[in-house]
């Protein structure tokens, strides 16, 4: 064996550890990136939860929202009949616009959480 065939080993040992190295590096990175983003998410669920929640506080609350103002002569029937619209028109909405965050953050978290289990079934 002449120095150019053990430096030629040599070469290729420390060619196939670096690949190794590297592959256990990329596989960890992978791991914390995926964690970063899994946290990031469960911040932003919980922001969103907790936005949702005080809108569900909001539009129990009577007295937090403002009175529809009536027709002039309106019946009592009328006046029942606009409050219904109030009440679904101006706090219900507002409630479904604080949950639509939740639906698409409920998907990200999904697909997270799966990635994750499949990342350490690997």
């Amino acid at each position: 064996m002449t120095s150019s065939d053990a430096i030629s080993i040599i070469q290729t040992i420390l060619a196939i550890g670096g690949f190794i190295f590297a592959y256990a590096e990329f596989k960890k990175w992978r791991t914390e990136l995926l964690g970063s983003k899994k946290i990031e998410v469960a911040l932003r669920l919980g922001k969103a939860a907790i936005e949702a929640r005080e809108a569900f506080a909001g539009a129990r609350n009577p007295f937090g929202q403002n009175a529809p103002e009536y027709k002039p002569n309106s019946t009592p029937d009328q006046k029942y009949q606009q409050d219904q619209e109030y009440d679904f028109n101006q706090r219900l909405q507002l409630v479904a616009a604080k949950l639509e965050p939740l639906y698409d953050i409920r998907w990200k978290s999904l697909f997270y959480s799966v990635t994750m289990k499949t990342l350490q079934n690997r």
